[in-house]
């Protein structure tokens, strides 16, 4: 059968058996050498695809007391009051981005739950500073950055990081602390900390114990920041998306959020 598939008189083929058993051997090299690259490039692909970042649990506080100093306060990023926000629930996608390498704390809102931004506190305003910025407004994505900086699941740690909302009131609209002081180090944003830094984000992690999850909680540093605008605190700032980000004003934006393990 084999003899009759290489007698073609149409494209001139000649028998395997006629080919020679130098020339048969390489012919079976190569097809096992190709066979075998396809499987890895099989392999690869499919580990790549099957990459799954790791749940948690979202929950926001709309009041708090500041775990260094005690102090009480209205926070400025708001729950829709209907309980944690949970990963696969409801439309809400919550996850310790791992796939990526960020290990960012990611929650993304769904058609059922919502996030709100309070912008009644004033910091500072620019001439594009945007009409609806004296409200709380909605958000599309909240991200609370490097919680998995210097990871340690079995230790109690703290660290300062930085924090975004992406997609308030507008998905042209972005809202962040990054003050180039957090610890993760990285570059800041042209015109995120003027006239005022912004506030540094802390962080604390508590390992799981035989009662509770892993938790990391964050709220702003609520030390004060010179600048000409005073010397407000917990200050972030709202950045409109051109072909750059362009400060569009400052406000005071206390917040207090868990992140667990499911």
């Amino acid at each position: 059968m084999r003899k009759r598939l290489f007698q073609s008189t149409t494209i001139g083929l000649a028998p395997v058996e006629a080919l020679g058993t130098s020339l048969r051997k390489k012919l079976r090299q190569g097809c096992c050498l190709t066979a075998a690259i396809a499987l890895v490039a099989a392999t690869a692909s499919a580990q790549k695809t099957t990459c799954t970042d790791d749940p948690v649990v979202f929950t926001i506080y709309s009041s708090y007391n500041d775990p260094s100093t005690l102090t009480p306060y209205a926070a400025a990023i708001l729950p829709d009051g209907l309980g944690s926000y949970v990963n696969g629930q409801n439309g809400v996608s919550a996850v310790l981005e791992t796939c990526n390498g960020t290990g960012h704390a990611v929650l993304t809102l769904g058609k059922s739950r919502s996030v709100g931004l309070d912008l009644r506190h004033t910091v500072d305003t620019t001439s594009q500073t945007p009409s609806w910025a004296n409200s709380v407004v909605p958000t599309s994505i909240v991200n609370i950055w490097k919680v998995l900086y210097n990871y340690n699941p079995t230790a109690t740690y703290s660290f300062t990081t930085g924090m975004g909302l992406v997609g308030v009131n507008n998905p042209l609209y972005d809202y962040r602390m990054e003050n180039p002081l957090r610890d993760p180090s990285s570059s800041a944003d042209a015109g995120a900390n003027v006239p005022c830094a912004t506030a540094l984000v802390n962080v604390t992690h508590y390992p799981a114990t035989s009662t509770s999850k892993e938790t990391w909680i964050a709220w702003p540093d609520a030390t004060p920041t010179s600048c000409t605008a005073g010397s407000p605190a917990q200050v972030g700032t709202l950045l409109y998306s051109t072909k750059t980000l362009v400060n569009v004003g400052q406000f005071t934006t206390p917040f207090y959020m868990v992140i667990q393990r499911p």
